[in-house]
């Protein structure tokens, strides 16, 4: 058994603003909305035992060890989240204002290669000058994607028409992927600006249990 459910979805809208003169200057992506997600979930009995298509002629002991397995799971992967490059005055200059920073015209906002150290061009964003509001465009940039797996393997032990035992273990994030959050974005911290530092989700954690039923 196999299900899946794919979606698309985009959420425009002013969260925020600079400018409380011109509050559209800040209309962009909602936060916190993954425009695109995929999620399957299975279930697969495995073909071991009697009357199962492999090793279906084994003896009775065997049967009771190797039949009634079954693994499940469920894997979601979302594209990344939105941000923005924002600017943040230091406090005791009169003037700054914080918001966010200016975009450089002419200048990728990606580098060729997106690593964990440069995910996106610092390049491309600068301070903006006093008295002025940022230039660049509100939640502009994507972070990270995410991906995960949940999966379990289970075993039904069946005697006499009225007992069985359960035994299953559970793991969640079973390969230890590391899933990232979006990259320090302050053109103020230029020695931390895109990269990217902490991570959303946890490690790989396993659970174990059993349930007899009678």
């Amino acid at each position: 058994m196999i299900n899946a459910e794919y979606q698309w979805i985009r959420v425009l809208g002013v969260e925020n603003f600079e400018n409380p003169a011109n509050i559209g200057d800040s209309y962009g992506n909602i936060s916190n909305i993954t425009p695109q997600t995929l999620e399957i979930s299975y279930a697969y009995a495995l073909p071991f035992g009697r009357g199962q298509l492999l090793l279906h002629d084994t003896g009775a002991l065997v049967d009771k060890i190797i039949n009634g397995w079954q693994i499940a799971g469920i894997t979601s992967f979302q594209t990344g989240q939105p941000f923005s490059v924002t600017y943040t005055a230091p406090g005791s200059p009169i003037g700054l204002v914080s918001g966010r920073a200016n975009r450089v015209p002419g200048i990728p906002l990606y580098p060729q290669h997106k690593t964990l150290n440069e995910w996106f061009n610092p390049a491309a964003f600068t301070a903006p000058p006093n008295f002025t509001y940022g230039t660049s465009g509100y939640n502009m940039l994507w972070g990270p994607h995410y991906q995960n797996w949940d999966m379990n393997l289970m075993k039904n032990i069946a005697w006499k028409e009225r007992y069985n035992l359960q035994v299953r273990a559970d793991a969640f994030n079973v390969f230890n992927h590391p899933n990232f959050s979006v990259p320090n974005a302050a053109v103020t911290n230029p020695s931390s600006i895109g990269t990217v530092t902490s991570q959303v989700n946890e490690n790989r954690t396993m659970e174990f249990g059993a349930k007899f039923s009678f």
